[in-house]
């Protein structure tokens, strides 16, 4: 592991604030270093950054804004510009979508980029409505139901930071931050109340 940290770069925190078994703060190199940098300055607010009163909050603008295509290239082209200025040469950006779902009133941002560590494509989606990351690579299904569903919950809510159970309209799950309930239904699962009550205290 030594060996693999002088040859790092880049070197940053879990951005959820998730720890290893020792209690120190989990840190990723290279690639998952700056990835995780990038998904944190996408959903961030201007004032989140130290000293940096101004950086972050690229989506802080559009929000409660009239969506319209107009606005849409807007959006691409303030997202354009923070890469350009912020993270090159550590990203290179290779595709970038904006789209407005008008009925439910939030925007879907698809990013696709490139990282020099290793030449490998990553892809971060973003929704303005909750301002949550949604990267399909790092969602970790959990199929438990009932007791068991329960458990889980409670041995994880300690390092939840605050996170909240909600229901996501778009992939038609419960998520509780990076984990997806797949098989969880709040109609039906005997424990639902005392499952969303431990993960939402």
């Amino acid at each position: 592991m030594a060996d693999i940290q002088e040859q790092s770069v880049v070197m940053d925190i879990d951005l959820y604030g998730n720890e290893n078994r020792d209690g120190t703060a989990k840190e990723y190199l290279d690639n998952e270093a700056v990835k995780t940098a990038f998904t944190l300055w996408l959903t961030s607010k201007k004032g989140e950054f130290i000293r940096q009163p101004t950086y972050g909050g690229v989506f802080d603008s559009i929000l409660f804004k009239q969506m319209s295509e107009e606005k849409a290239e807007m959006i691409a082209f303030s997202i354009r510009t923070a890469v350009t200025n912020f993270f090159s040469p550590s990203i290179r950006l290779l595709e970038l979508g904006v789209t407005p779902n008008y009925e439910q009133r939030y925007w879907e941002i698809y990013i696709k980029y490139e990282n020099p560590f290793d030449n490998q494509v990553q892809s971060v989606t973003i929704y303005t409505k909750d301002l949550s990351a949604k990267d399909s690579v790092d969602y970790i299904q959990i199929d438990y139901i009932g007791d068991n569903l329960y458990n889980f919950c409670v041995i994880k809510k300690p390092s939840m930071g605050g996170q909240l159970l909600k229901y996501d309209s778009v992939k038609l799950a419960w998520l509780w931050d990076r984990y997806l309930f797949s098989s969880f239904n709040i109609n039906t699962d005997p424990r639902a109340a005392d499952i969303v009550e431990e993960c939402n205290r």
